[in-house]
C-alpha cells in the first residue's frame, strides 16, 4: 500500500510537511492530488494561506476552478498605499485562525515565505495554534529558499514528505518525481517508505511504485535464518596451527604426571655469609 495516497487521511497526522527543493517544484501538485481524497472522506473544508505569491499564481486555487470547494485566503496581495500588515500584528490576528473550522484542513503556503515576514518562534507558536484549532494543517516548505533554514525541519511535525527529482523522464508530459515519506503513528512507531510518482497534468491524479521494496524483502528474509556464526568485531575462531600452539602450551596451574611429591629448598647465600662444612659449635663442651 502507498503511504503517500494514504497519508492525508492517516490517523495522527496532525501536521504534514512537504519539502520541496527548485529542481523538485511538486508540492502544489501533491496536495492538489490529495484534495479529492478529503473531499471523498469527509467533504470538509479546505483552506488555503497563500503568502508566497497571488491568489492567481496557485495550482491549487486553478483546481478549485474545477469544482473543488476550496477558499484561498491571499495574504501576499496589499495595495501600494496600504499599511503592511505584518509589521506590529500577529499572526493569529491576520489570518483570524478562530474563524476556521474544527474540521477543515489548512494549507500554508508556504512556510519559507511565511519566515520572510516573521521569525522562527512566531511562525512556530502560530502552527502549533493552527494545528489544535483544524483537523489538519499541511505545511509547503522550500528548502533551498530561505537563508535561515528551519533546524531539524522532519521533526517539525507528525509527517513529513522530501520531494526530490528523478533522472529518467516518462513520455507524454506527466510529473515524475521522488517521494520520501515518513509518518509517526499515534501509538508509537515510524513509518518509512520511498516512492517514485507518476502525476497526470490533467486530472492530477498519481501513480507510485516503492523504491527498494524487493531488496527489502530479501534482507527480511536473510536476517530471520538463524546463524550459527558468532557475530563480533574481531576474529575469534583458529586455525590448525593456532590449535596445536594452544595445545602444546603447558600451564602453569597443572601438575604434570611426571611431577613428584618432594619439597626442596633453594636458598642463594649472602656475601656476609660464612659457609663451611665444619660444625660451627664443635668448641663448645657440651
Amino acid at each position: 500500500m502507498s503511504l503517500l495516497t494514504t497519508l492525508p487521511t492517516l490517523d495522527g497526522a496532525r501536521i504534514i510537511v512537504v519539502d520541496e527543493d527548485s529542481e523538485a517544484k511538486y508540492a502544489e501538485s501533491l496536495i492538489t492530488a490529495w484534495v479529492p481524497i478529503w473531499k471523498e472522506k469527509d467533504g470538509r473544508e479546505i483552506n488555503v494561506l497563500r503568502f508566497s505569491g497571488p491568489k492567481s499564481s496557485s495550482r491549487i486555487y486553478a483546481n478549485s476552478l474545477r469544482g473543488d470547494e476550496i477558499e484561498v485566503h491571499d495574504y501576499y496581495t496589499f495595495g501600494l498605499n496600504e499599511i503592511d500588515p505584518y509589521s506590529d500584528k500577529k499572526l493569529w490576528e491576520i489570518v483570524r485562525v478562530d474563524s476556521f473550522k474544527q474540521t477543515s484542513t489548512v494549507v500554508l503556503d508556504s512556510l519559507s515565505s511565511l519566515l520572510l515576514y516573521k521569525s522562527l518562534a512566531e511562525t512556530c507558536r502560530f502552527l502549533s495554534k493552527l494545528s489544535t484549532r483544524v483537523t489538519l494543517v499541511v505545511c509547503i516548505y522550500q528548502r533551498d529558499f530561505v537563508w535561515h533554514k528551519i533546524p531539524s525541519i522532519k521533526t517539525l511535525g507528525t509527517s513529513y514528505v522530501r520531494l526530490e527529482s528523478v533522472a529518467s523522464l516518462k513520455l507524454g508530459g506527466n510529473l515524475s518525481y521522488k517521494a520520501l515519506t515518513s509518518h509517526c503513528k499515534s501509538g508509537g512507531g515510524i513509518l518509512q517508505q520511498a516512492e517514485i510518482v507518476e502525476q497526470n497534468i490533467s486530472s492530477y491524479e498519481i501513480q507510485t511504485e516503492m523504491v527498494g521494496h524487493k531488496s527489502a524483502q530479501k534482507t527480511s528474509v536473510v536476517q530471520s535464518k538463524p546463524s550459527d556464526k558468532i557475530q563480533a568485531s574481531f576474529r575469534i575462531e583458529m586455525n590448525d596451527r593456532e590449535m596445536e600452539q594452544r595445545n602444546a602450551t603447558p600451564l602453569p596451574y597443572t601438575l604434570s604426571a611426571a611431577s613428584s611429591n618432594e619439597s626442596k629448598i633453594h636458598y642463594e647465600p649472602d656475601e656476609i655469609d660464612d659457609l663451611d662444612e665444619e660444625d660451627p659449635d664443635d668448641d663448645l663442651d657440651f
